[in-house]
């Protein structure tokens, strides 16, 4: 499911994991990549910290792993920096 998490938007980290909580059954696993603020501001999509990532899966999950990734892109060097998670939901 596609989301985008932008700055302006307080607090929609945290809401979209509860979504995501809502929908997930108890001991499930969420597989999620996002950009990654490792990424250079070439304008964009928004980009999370893992601290930011982890602090918004903080409630009612156990994040299992964060490790650096890419995105494969059609820009110039052909892929952006990313984060996969795998996350279990409590």
């Amino acid at each position: 499911m596609p989301n985008v998490i932008t700055p302006r938007a307080t607090g929609r980290a945290e809401r979209h994991a509860a979504s995501l909580y809502q929908v997930t059954l108890p001991d499930g696993r969420l597989y999620l990549i996002c950009f990654s603020d490792r990424e250079p501001d070439w304008g964009g999509p928004y980009r999370i910290s893992e601290a930011q990532l982890r602090g918004a899966f903080a409630d009612g999950w156990q994040v299992e792993s964060v490790e650096p990734s890419t995105f494969a892109t059609g820009f110039e060097g052909g892929a952006a920096q990313a984060w996969l998670a795998r996350i279990r939901r409590s």
